[in-house]
């Protein structure tokens, strides 16, 4: 046999394994990595999706929470697995260069990841404890102009949605707020909930719950005009805060080189589970956007393009480790 010969043959063996481990897929557990603790925004929607998912693969998905520097460890994480379909991430925006900017990673969102469905997006949701005296946008602004510094503000990790969004806030508003970054969106907003710190913005996900029993205050989300997931509360940009517009997506990512017959299942398994009522209806009450991708290949361009302005956003607002 001769060498032209012999790589079209193997050429021939690897595509039929694939293809045979495609047809067979899931026959494990699948894995899915939250860069962020239980609790928080992502991880709630991780696993209200993951739980229909499951049922139409006919294999449990697994939750990985690996939380810590911005979701950068879980990326990490998967870049280095096994493009199998069996480790899966759920990721957004930051993966186009954000991170790059803020954290030493070597990973490049558009090159390292294989890009499956998009899930939701959403608007992120200044909020304060009703103890805080504090009762709108106003109120605040006044509160950190009489003591400049004197109000801090917590976010899910250095660089993250929450702390861009301060970040354009006290810029665009004239304030000075301090920044007390924490290991995820949950204990973030635990934090304005004790009187850790006075303010934050988070998912509506993390956050409905304790706004619709009065424990906390929603400001203000920060889509240019107001959610239709919360009617009832102006955008920042309708109070004062001019140009203000920053929102956010989630979806679902494998390591480079996952099979197309495999992400192909993974996609067609996202979008019926985003299909189910039941589901629809639980993301939709905490203040997300039911948003599926046409196909993969949508995502793919979606995600780099909107990726790429928020790396920009982040070059610009001069967000960097202290």
């Amino acid at each position: 046999m001769n060498l032209l010969a012999r790589i079209i043959t193997g050429m021939l063996i690897t595509a039929l394994c694939a293809t045979a481990g495609a047809q067979t897929y899931p026959a494990n557990p699948i894995r899915l990595v939250v860069g962020y603790p239980g609790g928080g925004g992502a991880d709630t929607v991780a696993r209200l999706i993951a739980e229909p998912m499951a049922r139409d693969l006919g294999q449990q998905i697994f939750i990985d929470n690996r939380p810590g520097a911005g979701a950068t460890i879980a990326a990490n994480f998967v870049v280095q697995s096994a493009p199998d379909g069996y480790t899966l991430f759920i990721g957004n925006d930051y993966l186009y260069g954000a991170d790059r900017q803020i954290y030493n990673v070597t990973y490049d969102g558009a090159r390292d990841f294989t890009h499956i469905a998009r899930w939701v997006v959403a608007s992120f949701v200044g909020v304060v404890s009703k103890d805080s005296g504090i009762r709108n946008v106003a109120d605040l602004i006044a509160r950190a102009k009489q003591n400049p510094k004197g109000l801090n503000y917590s976010s899910a990790g250095l660089g993250t949605g929450p702390h861009l969004a301060a970040l354009y806030f006290s810029e665009l508003a004239g304030i000075e707020i301090t920044h007390v970054p924490y290991k995820g969106g949950a204990p973030a907003v635990q934090a304005v909930l004790t009187g850790e710190v006075q303010l934050t913005f988070s998912s509506a996900t993390a956050v409905l719950p304790s706004v619709k029993a009065g424990r906390l205050v929603a400001l203000g989300v920060t889509s240019r005009a107001r959610s239709s997931m919360m009617p009832d509360t102006p955008a920042l940009a309708e109070q004062g805060v001019n140009g203000f517009d920053l929102t956010y997506w989630a979806g679902l990512f494998g390591p480079r080189g996952v099979p197309a017959a495999i992400v192909e299942r993974l996609a067609s398994a996202s979008d019926r589970a985003l299909a189910d009522p039941a589901v629809k209806e639980k993301l939709t009450s905490l203040g997300n956007e039911v948003a599926p991708s046409r196909n993969p290949r949508e995502f793919e361009e979606f995600a780099i393009r909107t990726g790429r302005k928020t790396a920009e956003l982040v070059r610009v607002s001069g967000a960097k480790i202290d």
